[in-house]
């Protein structure tokens, strides 16, 4: 990670500007994330037989048993792979939740 990227997650690190940064770009300066609904999440994606992926920084908000995912990659140049980068992690984050859920129900004996 270069000297730019760990200012960046600095800089978004803070629940408050970020989101200040999604509810303006995201959300049209709709006051849609809220910091106090806002947590900081883990950046890491695992999959086993997969390399490890981090995303640079991502929080979590919602209510009443509700949430979103919203995450932020900085890069200094366009590289049109970063889409492909982000779906990698998210279907890596949804195998990781499957399996923990899997882990639950066979803990429990319900399935």
């Amino acid at each position: 990670m270069g000297r730019k990227d760990e200012i960046l997650n600095s800089y978004f690190s803070d629940v408050g500007r970020f989101c200040d940064f999604f509810n303006g770009a995201v959300f049209g300066g709709q006051q849609m994330l809220k910091p106090e609904d806002t947590v900081p999440r883990e950046t890491v994606s695992r999959t086993s037989g997969a390399p490890r992926r981090q995303r640079d920084v991502c929080m979590q908000s919602g209510d009443r048993g509700n949430y979103a995912i919203y995450a932020v990659e900085n890069q200094t140049a366009v590289h049109y792979g970063m889409v492909v980068r982000i779906m990698l992690m998210d279907a890596m984050e949804y195998d990781r939740q499957l399996a923990e859920r899997a882990r639950i129900h066979k803990r429990n004996r319900d399935l």
